[in-house]
């Protein structure tokens, strides 16, 4: 996946999705799956998925450049943010 965004729309995106993605201290340890951000690239748009099971929610970044669409979770493109 390459997209080229807003870096403060996406810190943004992200911290909202972080807090309703499990924590790993919590006595209840989540499903793997459930700890990751999951990224969706479209045509102009960046989607942000996440959910405990309990709350769900989906952020959509509009006018991003979208130059390999496909979907990955957010540790898979952590290191691209930096």
């Amino acid at each position: 996946m390459k997209v080229i965004c807003d870096r403060e729309k996406l810190r943004e995106c992200l911290a909202i999705a972080n807090s309703v993605i499990p924590k790993k201290k919590k006595k209840r340890v989540a499903k793997p799956v459930l700890r990751h951000v999951c990224l969706v690239a479209t045509k102009g748009a960046l989607e942000l998925i996440g959910s405990d099971l309990e709350v769900s929610m989906r952020l959509r970044i509009e006018g991003v450049t979208v130059e390999e669409p496909r979907c990955s979770r957010g540790s898979e493109v952590a290191d691209s943010t930096a």
